[in-house]
């Protein structure tokens, strides 16, 4: 039995050693159950089964298991969770890992590309769960590892960075949220693109760049000196890039963390403090958001504002720096264009984050020197640097795109040589020499009173450049001559009220005279304006670039700091509304003038619409904003609001809703839908109101209360459409007219957007004589004002802002911002604040299905909670009630009526309301009483997670009350968390983060600027702050300068504190800063005496007279250096004392600390010598330089900032102070022999301003000839390389110009390029007219000029490549023509029609093209055709018909008769040419050379002789079939022909033209064509007549002939 029993223990024994040796792996047959885990070797890490916070689904993860037990790092089934606790892991035999779930599915499994003999699943003491043949653990053949499947957690070992072979990419993605591990928004990964680079991305978005490996480190950091803790390895070949980290300690445990909220934060676990500590954030300040500054600009740290163009740069943004001071992305543009032909040199600039290598090339093999050589070579280089920075630097980077997300490091950092014009460089050199001549002249003045007048001199020469050089630059980056603020000020006699023209949106509008005579209108943008910089900005980005008789002409801008001004055409008419809704004025539009009117404003919207190649929607279309000429010509102004269409996009959607009540489409009011039908809306709107004389929003009739669409609408139905004309017109209108524009506006202001027209066929409608479709009922029939969906919802004002409407509406939605004692809000109704910039209601956070009251944003970033009232005591159905007793008190009631949360009040309310105001507060208070000071109650008082502008944090020392703001305890739990930012009260009062009652991070103490935890910051454009210290409370506050930015801090469940800002054009938050930045944030990091000095390892560094506390190892303190420091020689105190001044400083903590604001700094010392426990002192306002506080402890919690911080005096031993100051002086002896080189400097100077003057006088020819051509210069060699060096291969045809070559850009942009010939008949004089015209020409049917290029006599003109070349290669070829289909064919013809209306009616310019063949008509990738070549183009003025020439050019077979034998050209010269073009479109055959049946005509003889015989579809081209639509043949046969009439008179112009193509009126019948017989041009009969040349240059005729 004894013998039995002992085997027993012994089977027991072997069973538990075999079970606790199994632990770390599972083979084929084994598995883990949910319950189960398995346990790395040294206990390091644990596998099993969880569930994240409050959720209840499993998941397969892996934890910490012998620190930060249950912190998981991997996670198996991200995406597919388990409901049940039924899990299993299994492997099975050819090595694949499956979780199985309880209906034996696999929810999640791995996979490998091999087989497996005996498999087995480790998970090592690294933390990573591997797949392994048994017996082999080398790690380079195993099966699968979940280190190749990272999550939210980067570990030592682990590798991110992809395999160019198989594509596989590894990277981190954070959680969906704290609860939810599926994959988030945010990822960390490397960027393949040119030189690999390290980037954390949103989707897509690049938030934030590490940059690219130099050899050291990634170059988004500055330089670290050798580390004691990690180690870091960079591999990049032909196979595959990667990065990782190693631990130098194995017993240091550390991960990087990608949370939720997208912050990349690389964490240590300090044993001491038995928690994870931060050792560095990446996205540490603003400077960290990707390209924050824009091109050519570095951003700086600590600087406001932070962004600062590179020298050589100017601001590409000619707005101020309060408009850009969030949103800077336009940053930099060359102050002097490259010149690339050796007229280019490099500027070195140090200490530098290079830029983002994604467009860049690298080898390794090159030195620096060949690489300087290889970036001059190719013109599309900017810069170029080292690629790895050791052993002094080796291998080459090249960048060839803008230099982009650079900052600019006070100590480390990368040297990179800019690329810039020699001239720039010069100047950039001479400045900083003077700096050096400058301190030189001081010490010996009386050697260089002779060279000072010279530099004196020289400074204002460079000033005077300067300022000329940045007006150029203004006038460039806006595309808009800049006026200068004096002359506005002089047109407007300073202005004066009596030049005041009126008041809008945007701000006074004066009349103004410039000296020359020229009236203008300025629009002064007022700074208390609802619109404002964006609207500025939007406005001259816009108009710019719009080109079109109907809309107002804009001069210019004028931009002087704060002030911005729009100059534009003076109207002495006024606007439309001025006229028409006034009794005695709306006489002078009589039927005439507002037919006119109307047709105008349709055809400035068609051309917005369609015709302009921006798509622009306008979104303020209104009486006020339609000003009138002289001649009551129609003029559409005020696009501050109007927003830009891609090509094929059709609607946008908006949050924000403005525009002006009676004038909006319901989509747009409700949905915030807009669209090109949200015009035609609005115009409908005119349209009613330019026939009645009356406003549609304020109409009122006493027979019903329907505004003017309603009221029209009802006489159309009841057929009394005619009542609705203004009483002013009398009888001197056409009725048909009038009918036919009422139908045409009902039709535009249907409800839905697909019932109204678009511009063209509104256009189409009003001029032709169809019949018109009957329009349904019209939106917003009944309303006198937009409706009220919810019956509580009566506060809801439009605000005026100077007289213009804007009205801010959220679509679905209008509720009030108060409530009374009767009323409540439910779960599912609202209240919103008065601007609509916050919401209060119930909401459930995450996938949580619990109900909370909160507040959150409305206006911007929807659903952004901010605040929350029951935060521990939630709601789990949607019962909820919130209301308010007629005491005051906010009662949260659930559906048993219980109270789940209340407010208090310790005032008594005679009549409450509770308001949410719109800085976000909830507050009770007296109805009628709006003081703030006196509200009962408010949420302010009550801060959550956020920190609003307007909060205050602090404690009333009276009561007790504390105001501080808490952590969610997770994303889906509002419940207070561990972490809270607050006001500590002890000493001198301090703000800091705390976790639970340890203090984790301190931003210091209040210094009269800012809390001392922060290095100085520069007077800040976009905050003010408030610190109130006194003997009743403590508190700090922060408000916006500016009411449209919006901020907030924010305090996440993970204890990092951001503050975030809006960005606009984003759409999205962006971290401004971040507390907790390095582990100099770390709270005591270095201990006592110490100081913390980032990016410098180790970062600790005892104080002056200070030694090390422990003498441990470097490698112990270098996670853990709270040890701290000791004195070197102990205090005497017996006056044998002193104090050693350091700078630069963030202040001790002074929770033991003394403080007196009355006190000098002299009496401050005195009393800490007479103190024996002060261990320092230092000034307690340092704006004031007044104060004394004084420390009585440890001095521990200090930091060193490379710049600004502040003064503090330590105490020390006075022997120890004598050691240290002779110390000091000897350094300083160091730096005496610097000034014998000042006459050298003075002389240089002299040679420097006369080789200037030299290079001045050489480019301001260039200069002045560029500013000619207002286009861009491509400069030569930028075309040859193009071009590759203008290659045969690269030809595309010749012309009468000269040959054209394909060419392709750097950055993959295809170009067409016309090289004027020495030997072509064109030449100068038709390159500068095409320049001059096409330059100023805008329309999505001419072909578009990018520039041009001019260097010695080489001309060429740059235009957009055109794929499909012109249409004689499709239309002529008997293969190609078959490509082009009726459908196409009938498009083209409308594209050159539409294109030809412009350049006669619509354009400011009217042009007459002269030249109008198929040759000339460019066709693009979708067949549009674009009418090209202006060489021979002519500008007519406004009133002018005709002209005429003695030299006639152009092309057989396309002139008119007129012009042909009389040399006289109009607009139908044009239509001439238009109507052979129809034909030969029609038929595939040429005009000139055809050969039909009858021999002695033309193809228009041709065309007309079966015309008349009554078989004009035999005309048909055969390359079409039966594909055809025969009326659509017929119309275009019939207007062709009308337009080749012998007579010009005969002729339609090109608005009739496009009227009949797209009508379907009947047509006039043709009379005999021009040129009818004629093969070629008759011999004149006139023997003066008889010198007809033809001369054909490289296969483009030009015909010369004498006119008779």
């Amino acid at each position: 039995m004894q013998g039995f029993s002992m085997e027993l223990v012994l089977c027991l024994l072997l069973f538990f050693i075999t079970r606790t040796s199994a632990l770390n792996t599972i083979t084929p047959g084994q598995s883990i159950k949910d319950g189960e885990t398995l346990v790395s070797a040294g206990g390091s890490f644990e596998l099993g089964f969880f569930s994240p916070g409050n959720s209840k689904s499993r998941y397969l993860g892996i934890w910490y298991k012998k620190v930060s037990s249950g912190t998981v790092v991997w996670v198996a089934n991200r995406e597919a969770s388990i409901s049940d606790t039924s899990g299993v892991l299994s492997i099975s035999d050819r090595g694949i890992l499956a979780i199985l779930n309880s209906t034996n599915s696999a929810v999640w499994s791995s996979n490998t590309s091999r087989n497996a003999k005996d498999p087995v699943a480790q998970l090592l003491e690294s933390g990573n769960f591997v797949v392994k043949d048994r017996n082999d653990d080398d790690t380079e053949n195993l099966l699968w590892q979940s280190f190749d499947y990272p999550c939210d957690t980067f570990l030592p070992g682990m590798k991110i960075g992809r395999n160019f072979v198989t594509g596989f990419d590894r990277y981190i993605s954070s959680w969906r949220s704290t609860e939810d591990p599926a994959p988030g928004q945010y990822s960390i990964r490397i960027d393949p693109r040119g030189l690999p680079q390290f980037v954390l991305k949103k989707g897509p978005e690049i938030l934030f760049r590490a940059g690219s490996w130099n050899g050291v480190y990634f170059t988004g950091k500055p330089v670290l000196k050798a580390n004691p803790v990690y180690s870091y390895e960079f591999v990049l070949n032909k196979n595959e890039v990667y990065y990782k980290y190693e631990m130098q300690n194995s017993s240091t445990f550390s991960r990087y963390l990608l949370n939720p909220s997208g912050l990349a934060q690389r964490s240590i676990w300090n044993e001491r403090k038995n928690d994870w500590e931060v050792f560095s954030i990446a996205q540490a300040d603003q400077c960290s958001i990707y390209a924050f500054c824009g091109a050519y600009a570095t951003c700086t740290t600590n600087k406001s504002p932070p962004c600062t163009c590179l020298e050589g740069f100017v601001r590409s943004s000619a707005s101020s720096t309060d408009l850009n001071s969030v949103d800077w992305s336009d940053g930099c543009t060359r102050r002097t264009p490259l010149t690339c032909d050796d007229g280019d040199s490099f500027l070195k600039q140090t200490r530098l984050k290079i830029p983002d290598t994604s467009i860049s090339w690298a080898d390794m093999s090159i030195n620096l020197k060949e690489c300087e050589n290889l970036c001059l070579k190719n013109c599309s280089c900017t810069a170029y640097a080292n690629l790895d920075i050791r052993e002094g630097g080796h291998g080459c980077l090249l960048w060839f795109g803008d230099l982009i997300d650079i900052s600019d490091f006070t100590e480390g950092g990368q040297d990179i040589y800019i690329r810039l014009a020699t001239s720039d460089l010069n100047h950039i050199q001479r400045k900083g020499k003077l700096k050096e001549k400058q301190k030189a002249g001081i010490i010996i003045i009386s050697l260089i009173i002779a060279t000072g007048m010279m530099i004196v001199a020289f400074l204002l020469y460079i000033r005077k450049k300067k300022l000329r050089k940045a007006g150029e630059q203004e006038k460039e980056e806006l595309e808009l001559p800049v006026f200068d603020f004096a002359t506005i000020a002089k047109a407007t006699n300073n202005f004066s009220r009596n030049n005041q023209l009126g008041q809008g949106g945007f701000g006074p509008v004066y009349k103004g005279t410039l000296i020359e005579g020229q009236e203008i209108a300025v629009k002064r943008l007022s700074k208390n304006s609802g619109q404002g910089p964006e609207e500025f900005k939007n406005e001259v980005t816009l108009i710019a670039k719009l080109q079109h008789r109907n809309l107002v002409k804009l001069f210019g801008c004028c931009i002087r700091r704060d002030e911005r001004m729009l100059i534009y055409e003076y109207m002495p008419n006024k606007s439309l509304d001025y006229f028409i809704f006034d009794p005695t004025r709306s006489k002078y539009l009589d039927w005439h003038s507002r037919m006119h009117i109307v047709d105008g404003i349709a055809r400035g919207l068609l051309y917005l619409h369609h015709d302009s190649r921006l798509r622009i929607i306008h979104r303020d279309l209104k009486a006020s904003n339609i000003l009138l000429d002289n001649s009551m010509n129609p003029k559409i102004s005020d696009f501050g609001l109007a927003r830009k269409f891609g090509s094929d996009q059709t609607e946008a959607n908006t949050k924000r809703v403005v525009g002006t009540y009676g004038y909006m489409s319901p989509e747009y009011a409700f949905d915030g839908l807009f669209s090109m039908k949200s015009d035609v809306f609005s115009f409908g709107v005119l349209v009613l109101e330019i026939v009645a004389g009356k406003r549609n929003r304020g109409f009122s009739h006493p027979e019903h209360d329907h505004n003017l669409l309603g009221h029209a609408w009802r006489l159309w139905m009841e057929e009394r459409p005619l009542e609705l004309i203004d009483n002013a017109l009398g009888n001197s209108y056409i009725v048909a007219e009038v009918l036919r524009c009422i139908n045409v506006a009902l039709l535009c202001v249907q409800r839905h957007p697909q019932d109204r027209p678009n511009m063209s066929m509104v256009l189409l409608m009003l001029s032709g004589e169809t019949i018109l479709p009957q329009p349904k009922q019209p939106g917003f029939f009944i309303e006198r004002n937009l409706p009220l969906t919810y019956s509580k919802s009566v506060k809801h004002e439009p605000f005026s802002v100077y007289g213009s409407n804007i009205t801010e509406l959220e679509p679905q939605t209008f509720t009030q911002d108060i409530i009374i004692p009767g009323q409540s809000i439910k779960d599912g109704e609202t209240l919103r604040s008065a601007g609509g910039s916050f919401e209060l209601g119930f909401f459930s956070p995450g996938s949580s299905k619990n109900r909370f009251v909160g507040i959150w944003y409305k206006k911007i970033s929807p659903g952004t909670v901010v605040w929350v009232a029951n935060r521990e005591t939630p709601i789990s159905d949607r019962s909820g009630v919130l209301n308010i007793t007629s005491q005051g008190i906010l009662a949260l009631l659930n559906s048993s009526n219980s109270l789940v949360w209340s407010s208090n009040t310790s005032k008594i309310a005679e009549s409450p309301v509770a308001q949410l105001l719109e800085s976000g507060n909830l507050v009770v208070k007296e109805r009628n009483d709006d003081n703030l000071e006196n509200v009962l109650w408010e949420s302010f008082d009550y801060p959550c997670d956020n920190l609003l502008s307007g909060m205050k944090l602090g404690r009333n020392f009276v009561t007790g009350f504390e105001r501080y703001i808490s952590s969610w305890k997770s994303t889906e739990d509002p419940t207070p968390g561990q972490y809270s930012l607050r006001i500590d009260p002890r000493g001198y009062p301090q703000l800091v983060l705390k976790k639970g009652s340890e203090i984790l991070f301190r931003a210091g103490s209040w210094n009269g600027l800012y809390f001392s935890g922060k290095s100085g910051l520069e007077q800040n454009p976009v905050y003010s702050y408030d610190f109130v210290l006194n003997n009743m409370e403590v508190y700090y506050k922060y408000e916006h300068r500016n009411s449209s930015f919006v901020s907030r801090y924010s305090l996440n469940p993970l204890g990092a504190i951001q503050r975030f800002m809006w960005n606009e054009r984003k759409n999205d938050w962006e971290i401004f800063s971040t507390a907790q930045a390095d582990q100099c944030a770390i709270y005591a990091f270095c201990g006592a005496y110490a100081t913390c000095t980032t990016n410098k390892s180790p970062p600790c560094t005892c104080l002056e007279g200070f030694v090390p506390r422990s003498t441990n190892s470097g490698d112990l303190n270098s996670v853990d250096w709270s040890d701290g420091c000791i004195r070197r020689t102990p205090l005497v105190c017996e006056g044998k004392d002193g104090f050693l001044k350091h700078t630069g400083l963030k202040l001790p903590d002074t929770s033991h600390s003394w403080a007196n604001k009355s006190i000098s700094l002299q009496e401050c010392e005195k009393i800490c010598l007479r103190n024996c426990s002060c261990t320092a002192y230092a000034n307690l306002d340092i704006l004031k330089r007044t104060g004394c506080l004084i420390w009585f402890n440890d001095l521990t919690d200090m930091t060193e900032f490379t710049e600004v911080g502040q003064d503090l005096h330590i105490r020390l031993a006075a022997s120890e102070l004598d050691r240290i100051q002779s110390k000091r002086q000897s350094k300083e002896k160091l730096k005496a022999g610097i000034i014998a080189i000042s006459i050298v400097i003075a002389t240089g100077l002299t040679i420097l301003v006369f080789v200037l003057y030299v290079w001045k006088k050489k480019f301001r020819k260039e200069d002045e000839k560029k500013e000619e051509m207002e286009l861009p210069m491509i400069d030569f060699a930028t075309i040859a390389n193009a071009t590759n060096n203008f290659s045969e291969n690269n030809m595309l045809g010749r012309g009468g110009f000269g040959p054209v070559y394909k060419g392709i850009l750097v950055e993959g942009q295809e170009i067409a390029i016309k090289r004027l010939s020495k030997n072509s008949g064109q030449g100068l004089e038709e390159f500068k007219n095409e320049l001059t015209l096409i330059a100023k020409l805008q329309h999505r049917n001419l072909v578009k000029l990018f520039g041009c290029c001019i260097k010695g006599e080489e001309r060429m003109l740059i235009y957009e490549y055109m794929p499909n070349k012109s249409l004689d290669y499709f239309i002529f070829d008997k293969t190609r023509s078959k490509v082009l289909d009726w459908h196409r064919r009938i498009r083209i013809v409308d594209g050159i029609a539409r294109g030809l209306l412009y350049l006669h009616h619509d354009s400011r310019l009217r042009i007459i093209h002269r030249d109008l063949k198929t040759s000339n008509i460019l066709l693009d990738n979708s067949m549009n055709p674009k009418i090209s070549d202006f060489g021979l183009a002519r500008k007519f003025c406004a009133d002018q018909t005709e002209d005429k020439t003695k030299r006639v050019v152009g092309t057989y077979g396309y002139m008119s008769p007129e012009y042909a034998f009389g040399g006289r050209f109009s607009p139908k010269s044009d239509v001439f040419s238009f109507g052979v073009l129809v034909l030969e479109i029609v038929t595939g055959k040429r005009n000139r050379g055809f050969s039909g049946p009858d021999q002695d005509q033309s193809l228009l003889g041709h065309a007309w002789r079966l015309w008349m015989e009554e078989r004009p579809l035999e005309l048909i081209d055969n390359a079409l079939g039966d594909s055809y639509n025969a009326a659509e043949v017929l119309r275009c046969i019939n207007v062709a022909l009308l337009c080749v009439q012998q007579h010009p008179e005969d002729r339609p112009n090109m608005s009739l033209v496009l009227l009949m193509l797209c009508g379907e009126s009947t047509l006039p019948h043709p009379k005999q064509p021009g040129f009818f017989l004629e093969r070629n041009l008759p011999p004149a009969t006139d023997s003066a007549s008889s010198k007809q040349e033809l001369c054909s240059l490289g296969g483009s005729t030009i015909t010369a002939l004498e006119p008779r």
